[in-house]
């Protein structure tokens, strides 16, 4: 699905790094990878019913440091 919702638009692109990673994938390795490979502007979108755990995710002051991020409601 995100293959489909990107396509056409080349600001952006599907990674496959977390999918691909062993183990638990903490967002905020994600976002270090991430910002490793390709400097610059990133967002991290999340659904707005997970923003009420966000304090209890790992490390949520540097993900922040690393990425805007965008609330999105979910139906």
């Amino acid at each position: 699905m995100l293959r489909i919702a990107a396509r056409g638009n080349p600001r952006l692109a599907v990674s496959r790094l977390e999918a691909d990673r062993p183990g638990v994938a903490y967002t905020v390795r994600t976002l270090e990878a991430l910002t490793r490979r390709q400097p610059g502007d990133w967002y991290f979108l999340m659904g707005q019913d997970s923003l009420g755990e966000f304090d209890t995710w790992r490390e949520p002051d540097r993900i922040l440091s690393l990425a805007r991020l965008a609330v999105v409601p979910r139906g």
